[in-house]
Order: structure tokens, then sequence, then C-alpha cells
């Protein structure tokens, strides 16, 4: 099978964690903004997200972190350029792929000026977000074809 590499396209956002699956294929848990890997939340092991994407800065919320789950509290952002990518490689051609993404702002700029963004998965439009200054938003699972273009 031939290993295709997908892409979340991020438009100035912060995404704060996501998990991705693709049928056959182990569950990939990224906990966007740290390094490394972190055992906890959920009882899954959590990646840092610096192999998936090569933009953005790294931030940390600043609101209480008490009211947040830890993998909240950090998150990437992208204040410059209009499209940025996460890319997930080894997905083969075929696969299916699960994506449960969670955004939070928690005016880690200082600004609190929650942001309003779209996201989009291979190109194609997946879905408009619209953040809180003291809340998360998980957006519903979604499943991705394979038959989709690949960029």
């Amino acid at each position: 099978m031939a290993n295709f590499k997908r892409m979340l396209l991020v438009l100035p956002l912060f995404l704060s964690l996501c998990a991705v699956s693709a049928s056959a294929q182990p569950l990939v848990t990224v906990d966007c903004g740290t390094t490394g890997t972190s055992a906890g939340y959920l009882g899954l092991t959590w990646s840092g997200d610096e192999q998936y994407v090569q933009t953005g800065q790294i931030g940390t919320i600043k609101i209480d972190k008490s009211t947040f789950i830890p993998p909240l509290a950090t998150l990437r952002y992208f204040p410059i350029g209009k499209k940025n990518c996460y890319t997930f490689p080894g997905i083969g051609q075929g696969s299916k792929i699960l994506i449960r993404a969670w955004f939070t702002y928690g005016n880690y700029d200082g600004l609190s000026s929650p942001p309003v963004f779209g996201l989009q998965f291979d190109g194609n439009p997946w879905a408009d977000v619209t953040t809180s200054l003291n809340s998360t938003l998980k957006l519903a699972p979604k499943m991705f074809p394979s038959s989709l273009v690949l960029r």
C-alpha cells in the first residue's frame, strides 16, 4: 500500500489538541504546542506537534489553567500566513481518517479577542471555528475518506 501525506489545513488558528486515526493504523494523539510525549489525559500517550507542522508559535493559556484539561493548557498559533498545515505522513491510500479537534483561546495573547477562522482538510472546507474567552470548542469528530485530493 502506497503511503501518502494527509494534511490538516489550519487557517490563522491555534490548535490545542487533536486525535487522528486511520483505519488499520494506530491512533495518533497530538498535544499542540508541546514537544516530546506525555501520558495521562484519557489514559493516552500524547505527542507534541513539532513533527507534524513547520510553522506557528507556541503559547500557553493565560487564564486559570485548573479549569481546562491539561492538554489544553498549551497551544500553537499562527500569526503569519493565510494557510498553515499539519501533515500526517504514513496514512495509506484507501484509509479513512477520523479527526477530533479541540480549540481553546484562553487569552494566550493577552488581547481578550478570541479569533474566528476556517478549518480545512486536504484543501476542502471542514468547519468554521468561533472561539470564546473562557471555554473550549470541540468539533464533532469527522471521518475523511481517502478519495480526497492529495496536495
